[in-house]
């Protein structure tokens, strides 16, 4: 009698239907479930037992048909992601790693407004290849990057990326020597905080990418070979003041 629960999935839900008719916990009916079908899948289980339970009884029912997370309204969204931590809470990657695969891409802003204090590579690798980090329309990284963070990570996303940061020489030199090796990236705002013993920004901006022969420091240009687009850099003076930081743009000029 068990075998036909492996073979004939329409008896199987069956059996999960009339447990949810008669109204038995959840755990109950798995366990009792599992003496019929011992290889069952608690997810698969637990997916038709909440369906059933939602009044909806189609046994012929195709879960692909479903809609996907990716479906959902930007709204919804929204609130799924905050709720989670990612924007207002956000201290750790691991919701971020794990739900940002399933959006759309081409549509996300991603917000995170908290220090980032996660800096395991695995994680951020993971964020930084997926094609909704590199095709966001807009990045938004608040209240402070922590100074091991890896900033390349940023490179690869092709919209405007806003980071607020603490822009060290080491930092910059980092920034300059993969400004040509990520040609996907278009604009980047920094907001730099300031903090005692480092030089004026902009002195140390032109001394560290003057360090390459591609820099006009009067311009602020970087030429690009075997490319007419070029990479401006400016040092807006009124952006920012307000708030006590200082503005470090680079974009990507195309021509």
């Amino acid at each position: 009698m068990a075998e036909v629960f492996e073979t004939d999935e329409h008896a199987y839900r069956g059996c999960i239907l009339y447990e949810v008719l008669h109204k038995n916990p959840l755990k109950e009916a798995y366990e009792k479930m599992k003496t019929l079908k011992p290889n069952i899948d608690y997810s698969d289980f637990e997916y038709w037992y909440f369906r059933f339970s939602n009044g909806r009884y189609d046994l012929k029912h195709d879960q692909s048909t479903d809609p996907s997370f990716a479906d959902m309204p930007i709204n919804v969204m929204e609130s799924i992601v905050k709720n989670l931590g990612l924007v207002d809470n956000g201290r750790t990657y691991e919701p971020l790693a794990t739900l940002l695969p399933h959006f759309k891409a081409d549509l996300l802003r991603i917000w995170l407004d908290s220090p980032l204090d996660d800096t395991r590579e695995n994680l951020l690798e993971v964020i930084g290849q997926t094609e909704q980090w590199k095709s966001a329309t807009n990045i938004f990284i608040g209240d402070r990057v922590s100074n091991k963070f890896p900033i390349e990570v940023f490179f690869r996303a092709r919209g405007r990326v806003d980071i607020d940061c603490k822009l060290s020489e080491s930092r910059l030199i980092k920034i300059r020597d993969i400004l040509f090796k990520i040609p996907t990236f278009t604009h980047f705002y920094f907001r730099d905080i300031k903090y005692d013993n480092r030089e004026d920004l902009s002195v140390l901006t032109d001394r560290v990418m003057g360090a390459n022969s591609a820099y006009d420091p009067q311009t602020k240009i970087y030429r690009i070979e075997n490319s007419k687009d070029y990479i401006q850099i400016s040092l807006p003076i009124d952006e920012g003041k307000s708030q006590g930081v200082q503005v470090l743009r680079i974009k990507r000029i195309h021509s």
